[in-house]
């Protein structure tokens, strides 16, 4: 178990969090998103334009004020 849990250490990055802390709007819209791909209702390259136009909109908005 030991030498899994080093092998595992090879390939941990840091957590992807937004800058503006809206990581969870901005996942939400991916998986939704991505999931019409998935279901091959639209092809990749054809939505994937689309996908990351919505996401990076998420991740442009300010940071929510502090409550």
């Amino acid at each position: 178990m030991a030498e899994s849990v080093h092998l595992m250490d090879d390939y941990l990055e840091d957590f992807p969090m937004t800058s503006n802390l809206r990581y969870v709007e901005a996942n939400s819209v991916f998986v939704n998103e991505v999931a019409l791909i998935m279901s091959g209702e639209v092809t990749f390259d054809e939505y994937m334009p689309t996908v990351v136009e919505e996401v990076q909109a998420i991740v442009d908005l300010e940071r929510p004020p502090a409550s």
